[in-house]
């Protein structure tokens, strides 16, 4: 529900119950008398009372799912050392440098959030960012050191652990604008912003490494010298 980024936003945002189209799939809906759209009504039918009883555990939720990414950037902070020694070309290696700067200041910043709203961080383990660093290194393994499919598959692992981020700021940014922690939304609207950015930077590398000439040597692709 909080995921989309587009003006599907500001429908759940504002409660609007009159809205003919659905923004979750958007197929039309009848404006018939009585009918409204589940997937625009915010408040699912309850009244204001238990709507803000909701707002109360939305925000506990919050925290949680905080203490969880910032648990998550902890990890891959020290995850992301191995997927930049194993990369072989210039450009992927670059940028997994730029990704390892960009998570320790995510960390500082979830950190300042953590002040904002006056909770303490909790140290506990991410299973989402423990599988995905537990699959690059798989994916290291059975691929061969200095062949094109060794930096294409850790630019899969790179992009399935940043679309694991984008997917989680993206809904904690619109539970802090819902909640009414605009600093926080203003934070995390940042980081999420970089996070898109950096998922962008992998697909680009993967379409220069799959569109450039290589050379094959007993069935497997290596870089030309």
């Amino acid at each position: 529900m909080f995921m989309e980024k587009t003006e599907a936003k500001v429908l759940y945002m504002n409660g609007s119950t009159t809205t003919a189209k659905s923004a979750a799939n958007g197929i039309t809906l009848p404006s018939a008398p009585g009918i409204s759209d589940p997937a625009g009504d915010f408040n699912n039918g309850r009244n204001k009372t238990i709507e803000k009883a909701g707002e109360s555990e939305l925000k506990k939720l919050f925290c949680i799912l905080l203490n969880d990414v910032y648990n998550a950037e902890k990890r891959l902070l020290d995850g992301l050392p191995g997927l930049l020694a194993a990369a072989t070309t210039l450009k992927l290696k670059n940028a997994f440098e730029q990704q390892l700067k960009q998570t320790a200041a995510h960390i500082a910043r979830l950190e300042r959030i953590f002040e904002l709203i006056d909770k303490k961080t909790q140290v506990k383990k991410c299973s989402a960012m423990e599988g995905l660093i537990t699959e690059s290194k798989s994916m290291i393994r059975d691929s061969k050191e200095g062949t094109i499919i060794r930096d294409i598959a850790l630019i899969v692992a790179a992009q399935k652990i940043a679309q694991y981020e984008i997917a989680t700021y993206a809904n904690l940014n619109q539970m802090a604008l819902i909640s009414g922690l605009t600093k926080s939304a203003e934070v995390l609207d940042s980081i999420l912003t970089e996070e898109e950015s950096t998922e962008e930077l992998f697909s680009r590398i993967a379409e220069i490494l799959i569109s450039v000439e290589a050379e094959e040597r007993n069935g497997i692709l290596y870089w030309n010298a």
